[in-house]
């Protein structure tokens, strides 16, 4: 009994996960403000109800996203909750966009006019280190009601659109790092 529910369940989630890994064929582009702009606005509640602060740093307010905008924003809603729920109680979370550096990933020949890496960082309690190498896996989870297929979403996400999820060192807390395809401004007029 138990074993056939596991298995339908592992079922389920592959198909999940093949559902964003293909997710709708939408190209196109949007403005990384407007997209940090909307999900920090959808999940204003969220921050409210956990008294938690967000202070977003872009650091060119004319860059643009290429991809399903869809898949983009699931990948920041991912992030954040993780983010607010990884800091219970009066968290400061900072959303960071910088270019990228040519060498930025290993085994990518990226351009930094190609890419750019957004960094959702918080000042909770980090990742316990027993799970830090298995954080992407789908039901790690260190919280007691999560799921743990927020990050494995999200990283399966970001791939979909040629990018990639990372988790950085952080001094406190926790910071993920998210590089997306942009479009460079020739392409965009």
């Amino acid at each position: 009994e138990t074993q056939i529910a596991a298995d339908q369940m592992r079922r389920s989630i592959a198909g999940l996960l093949d559902f964003v890994r293909l997710g709708p064929p939408v190209r196109g582009t949007q403005s990384l403000r407007d997209t940090v702009d909307r999900v920090s606005s959808l999940l204003r509640p969220a921050f409210r109800a956990g008294a938690h602060e967000l202070t977003i740093e872009l650091h060119d307010e004319h860059v643009r996203l290429r991809g399903n905008p869809l898949t983009i924003e699931q990948i920041f809603v991912n992030l954040l909750v993780n983010a607010t729920e990884a800091c219970q109680r009066s968290g400061h979370i900072r959303i960071v966009s910088d270019p990228v550096a040519n060498t930025s990933l290993p085994g990518r020949p990226w351009r930094s006019d190609d890419m750019v890496r957004i960094r959702v960082i918080d000042d909770g309690p980090g990742i316990p280190a027993e799970l830090a190498a298995t954080v992407f896996e789908p039901f790690v989870t260190s919280k007691p009601q999560g799921t743990g297929l927020g990050l494995t979403i999200a990283r399966e996400a970001a791939q979909s659109l040629g990018g990639a999820l990372v988790q950085e060192p952080a001094r406190t807390g926790c910071a993920m790092a998210v590089v997306l395809p942009i479009t460079r401004a020739e392409e965009a007029e």
